[in-house]
């Protein structure tokens, strides 16, 4: 039957390639080693070698003829392997000497080309959802060496599924600057345990503390200051508005006494309550 055989010009060293080549790959081996006995436009007679090896089962020839036409993108040899340890090591051993190139490609040390791949790559690139093999090309494309595992992730979409979730966080809140007077009475941070007495929820300029603590419950009473009405509603939690719409700046605290009242810090009551 008949069969084809690659043929593969070598300026020289075609015999040390072929038996570099067999060390690496299993199933494979250096199956004859023949001088051309006449005089050729390479050189004379004996100066042409031809080489015959097998590699993983394919028959190859290869001739040291000198100087021709060089290696190019145009023929590479592909390997294809069923983990990464194995892409690995064939990428450390070919590449030694060589280039090594984007895409899993590379060129060893006499000129060849190869390619690396893993096995699930031509699978994943045939599925026929296309939206997964484009996450995989377009994976692939951005990887030197290949990695199956940066793969199946594209595949899988579990790097496109990271990105919405980094994405769909709500941005932090920050609380806008404090008065003298109410940075005095406050603790360094919302919600700390560094409020005397009930801790409440606060809420300034529509913003609220991530660390505040909940509210208490209680009734209703309105306390009018420079335009700021402030509340405690009994939905239970403090709000600080601006009614003549005028950032506010006053922070409520809660004070435990008998009549449960409210007051700003270190402002005086204009209604009479104490």
């Amino acid at each position: 039957m008949s069969k084809i055989v690659p043929n593969l010009w070598y300026t020289d060293k075609a015999e040390e390639a072929a038996a570099f080549y067999a060390s690496l790959l299993p199933n494979s081996k250096v199956d004859s080693v023949t001088a051309l006995p006449a005089d050729s436009p390479s050189g004379p007679a004996s100066s042409v070698k031809v080489v015959e090896f097998t590699l993983m089962g394919q028959p190859f020839m290869a001739f040291s003829a000198g100087p021709l036409d060089a290696f190019n993108h145009s023929i590479s040899l592909m390997v294809q392997c069923d983990d990464q340890a194995e892409i690995d090591r064939l990428w450390v051993a070919l590449s030694e000497g060589g280039k090594i190139e984007q895409c899993g490609w590379l060129k060893d040390r006499y000129g060849l080309f190869w390619q690396i791949a893993p096995t699930v790559l031509g699978e994943m690139m045939k599925d026929s959802d296309r939206a997964r093999a484009k996450r995989v090309a377009e994976a692939m494309l951005k990887m030197i060496k290949l990695d199956i595992e940066g793969l199946k992730k594209a595949y899988e979409g579990r790097q496109r599924l990271r990105a919405n979730l980094i994405s769909s966080r709500p941005p932090f809140r920050t609380f806008p600057p404090l008065g003298r007077s109410a940075a005095r009475t406050m603790p360094r941070r919302y919600g700390s345990s560094a409020w005397s007495g009930p801790r409440a929820v606060l809420e300034v300029a529509g913003q609220r503390s991530p660390n505040a603590r909940p509210a208490l419950r209680g009734r209703r009473r309105v306390n009018r200051l420079a335009g700021t009405q402030v509340r405690r509603p009994t939905a239970g939690r403090t709000r600080v508005r601006a009614e003549t719409g005028i950032a506010a700046r006053a922070v409520s605290q809660i004070r435990t006494k008998s009549s449960s009242h409210f007051c700003l810090p270190n402002r005086p009551s204009i209604h009479g309550w104490n």
